[in-house]
Order: C-alpha cells, then structure tokens, then sequence
C-alpha cells in the first residue's frame, strides 16, 4: 500500500458505489423504456385499431352489378421478377369468388379512391361488393379478413395471391359480408 493509504477501502467504494448505482439504474429505465417503445411502435399496424363496423351499401356498390369472370390460367401468372400492384396475381385458379360478398374499406389514411380502386378490381374477380367505406384506423398492408368458415378459402387466396395479410375478422366487423378488404398504403 502507498504511503498514504489507511487499508480501508470502504468510504472509496461507498462513494463509488454512491456514484455508479444511479446511473446504472437511470440507464435500465431508460433502457427498458426504448424497449418498451420499439415493441410498441413496432407492432402491428392493426393492433387496437377501430374499423368501420358495418357495411353500409354506398350508390356506386348498389347499382353496380359485376359479372363473373374466370379465374385466370397459368399463362397469366406474372413472371418471378418483383410485380408492381397492377402486375399481381389476381386470384388462385382452384378458388371461385363468384357471388362472394366483401366489404371494401380505405385503410390508406387518406388516399381518395384507394377503396374504389380495390373495389373495381375485386368485382372484376366476381365478389359481390356490398359496401365502399373509410376504415377508421390506417393500415400499411392490405389485409383481408374472413367471416366464417367457408369464406376462409376465398380469402386466403385472394391475400395469398397479392402478399397480402389474411386473418379471421376482427368483432367489430359485419357478419352479414363474406370477406372484408382494408386497403393499406402498399395498395394505395
């Protein structure tokens, strides 16, 4: 030992340890507190949000009368190269939407005409459109949720086909509509 010390360490690390244990402690809130914050941000888009809860048939979805078309061949499947949204395929051939009712809802956050599109599109595909309306929430993906059971199918493929998210529907969606589409951002 030096010259000058005592061989008592204690009031040393008392004061090291008085200095040290709070920043330790402040690092650990803060710390948790961005972890808590990432995992919060970084969730899903859909958690906790409202959606519109029924379908209410807009002029346009009621006189609209949309003819089948057949699902498309094996010919008209895009290639392996990344598609743009128009590119996409449309719809699994061993699927029929035929008389398939959905509900389109704007999930975009604002996109004027992203729920029309989606319905123009879907129709074209043979879904019996009931409703156009603004979801009331945003959504970064298209998702696609089915009603019950055998509607599951048609919905699973139609997600399946465009990369979109497909789940059961949420309580406070309709169970009068087959399938329910929210157009997200990636749709818009």
């Amino acid at each position: 030992m030096g010259r000058h010390s005592t061989g008592a360490s204690w009031p040393f690390l008392r004061s090291f340890l008085g200095w040290v244990l709070p920043w330790m402690f402040a690092f650990a809130v803060l710390g948790g507190g961005v972890w808590v914050g990432v995992n919060t941000i970084g969730g899903t888009d859909q958690t906790g949000l409202s959606i519109q809860p029924s379908p209410t048939p807009t002029p346009a979805a009621a006189t609209a009368s949309p003819s089948p078309s057949p699902p498309p061949s094996p010919r008209d499947t895009p290639s392996k190269a990344s598609p743009g949204p128009a590119e996409k395929t449309e719809a699994s051939p061993a699927v029929s939407f035929a008389g398939t009712t959905v509900q389109v809802l704007n999930g975009t956050g604002g996109v004027t005409g992203a729920a029309e599109r989606m319905a123009d599109r879907l129709a074209r595909l043979g879904f019996e459109v009931i409703a156009v309306d603004d979801a009331l929430g945003n959504f970064s993906r298209t998702t696609v949720y089915w009603t019950s059971a055998a509607s599951r199918p048609q919905a699973e493929a139609l997600a399946g086909a465009n990369g979109w998210i497909v789940e059961p529907k949420p309580d406070n969606l309709s169970t009068t509509v087959d399938v329910h589409v929210i157009v997200g951002l990636d749709e818009a």
